[in-house]
């Protein structure tokens, strides 16, 4: 088995493939955000410092080449930071990268939702997720545009998903928190 990877980086991307000068470390947990780590040295005088941004979007790709020819996409999300070291033997790169869910860990929940709530129209699990996407994470405190435009997408077969609760709160939680709670809650209904 011959492992590549691929890296996209930037809005027109610029491409790097299987480059023996770059570490690439993707996590990905269970219940919470991917996390990307990519580290460069100075191999053949590659410039990756003039290539990298704060706030770039980054995809990364893998395959078994002697597998497979289709690349399949293990990473989207935007460049956080940049900790380059330049000294007499050429410069380092370390630029970490969150996944796309980063804004539902940036952003606070501060109400409580359900019927005998300061919210009693809001009171179904989707309804809850929604509000929360459109109200906290893509909205800031004052109400302006938090620079996020996640979506919500819920698959609502289940009974449980539509059932009107009493009441829940969320004191300042993290979004993720609150989400985690609500699908923990819908799914055991």
């Amino acid at each position: 088995n011959r492992p590549e990877y691929k890296l996209e980086i930037g809005a027109t991307p610029i491409t790097w493939q299987n480059d023996q000068a770059l570490s690439v470390i993707v996590t990905r947990p269970e219940n919470a955000v991917d996390n990307c780590v990519i580290i460069a040295n100075d191999y053949k005088g590659r410039n990756y410092l003039a290539n990298i941004n704060n706030l770039d979007l980054l995809k990364a790709y893998f395959r078994y080449a002697d597998q497979t020819t289709t690349w399949t996409q293990v990473f989207q999300g935007e460049v956080e930071s940049i900790q380059p070291q330049l000294n007499m033997q050429g410069e380092i790169l370390a630029a970490t990268a969150r996944g796309s869910g980063f804004p539902l860990v940036d952003m606070n929940v501060f109400t409580d939702y359900g019927v005998e709530s300061s919210n009693p129209t809001t009171d179904t699990v989707k309804e809850i997720i929604e509000d929360i996407v459109t109200n906290y994470v893509n909205k800031s405190f004052g109400g302006g545009a938090s620079g996020h435009a996640l979506t919500t997408l819920i698959d609502t077969s289940a009974p449980s998903w539509n059932a009107s609760l009493n009441y829940i709160p969320f004191p300042f939680k993290k979004a993720i928190d609150a989400l985690k709670y609500l699908c923990d809650f819908g799914s055991a209904v």
